[in-house]
This record gives structure tokens, C-alpha cells and sequence, in this order.
């Protein structure tokens, strides 16, 4: 499944220089606590910490989640049964990287967008269990990836209430590949 998506002969790394964040709006306050709850998340998602987790998302089955496998989960109870499926299938093998980061926050409401975010786990479940197992075992080797989470502010603490997250291609764009 990384494989898919890279251009051939593309390098497998992101760019070495991806440039700064870019943060618009908000107070300072504001902005340091987006970045704390951006990190918290790359935190818990690489080892599937589910307390971590939800210090962070908002309750409620409103709360969509939908994860790099395709699948959509709605609320945290939905998303703590996927990570107690995930959690013994893989290992990490290094910490995460936390990509570029984008934040546009407005009044309560705050957008945050990751792109080039490193994860490096490894297939730790074993043999069998077919296609699930086969996809959960390309999902361990997906080295980037992208995310988007939209936060509220409730009560003075911002909060996850949506986020979606895909894998990130490699190389140039189809666009600006030389294709002759």
C-alpha cells in the first residue's frame, strides 16, 4: 500500500526542507495549546494510547473519526475498539516526525492540517488472518502520511471533534512529473 502511490524512482523521504508552520490567527495561548494537542495526538497515535487519546477528542458518537484503513469511527468508544485491534499488531520502531503543520484558528473553531508526518512502525502481529491482517500489515509500513483535525474550544479547552487522516505520496505531483 506505501508503494502505491510513489512515483517511480521518486526518493523515499519527504523533502528535506518543508519549510516552517504556518499559523494564522489565534491568541499565543491559543496557538501554543493547538500545537501541544497537535503533538499529543502524533503522541498517542504512535503508540496507540488510548488514555492519551482522550485527554484530547471531544465525546460523543458526532466525533468522526476516519483512519488511514479506509474506515470511518464515530465517537471514542468506536475508535478504542479499532486501536485494541491495532495495539499488538504493531511495533514502533522509532518516534514519530511531526511534518509541516498548518493551524488557521477562528473564535473557537481551529483547523489543523499535518503533511509529510513520519511513522515508523513494523508489523509485529504474526502470520494468517487474511485480508484484514494483509492490510493492517501494509498499514504498519506506511512511513508519511497527512492528516486534517478540526477543534472546538468548549469551556476554555480545545478539544478534537473531527479528523481524517490518508497517506502522503512521494515525489512530484502527476502534474509536475516529466512525462516524455
Amino acid at each position: 500500500m506505501a508503494e502505491a502511490t510513489r512515483v517511480p524512482g521518486a526518493p523515499p523521504n519527504p523533502p528535506e526542507d518543508l519549510g516552517d508552520d504556518i499559523v494564522i490567527g489565534g491568541s499565543p495561548e491559543d496557538r501554543a495549546q493547538l500545537r501541544e494537542l497537535y503533538l499529543t495526538f502524533l503522541d498517542a497515535n504512535d503508540h496507540i494510547d488510548f488514555q492519551k487519546l482522550q485527554t484530547i477528542w471531544s465525546y460523543g458518537p458526532d466525533k468522526w473519526y476516519f483512519n488511514t484503513n479506509g474506515y470511518n469511527y464515530y465517537g471514542l468508544e468506536d475508535w478504542e475498539h479499532i486501536w485494541d485491534y491495532y495495539r499488538p499488531q504493531f511495533a514502533v520502531v522509532k518516534p514519530f516526525t511531526p511534518g509541516r503543520r498548518l493551524t488557521h484558528i477562528s473564535g473557537d473553531l481551529a483547523l489543523l492540517a499535518g503533511e509529510y508526518l513520519g511513522r515508523y512502525k513494523e508489523w509485529a502481529g504474526g502470520d494468517g488472518g487474511g485480508a484484514i491482517a494483509t492490510q493492517t500489515r501494509e498499514l504498519a509500513t506506511l512511513m508519511h502520511h497527512r492528516l486534517t483535525m478540526v477543534c472546538l474550544r468548549s469551556e476554555g479547552q480545545w478539544r478534537v471533534i473531527h479528523f481524517h487522516s490518508s497517506e502522503q505520496a512521494l515525489g512530484p505531483r502527476p502534474d509536475q512529473a516529466d512525462v516524455r
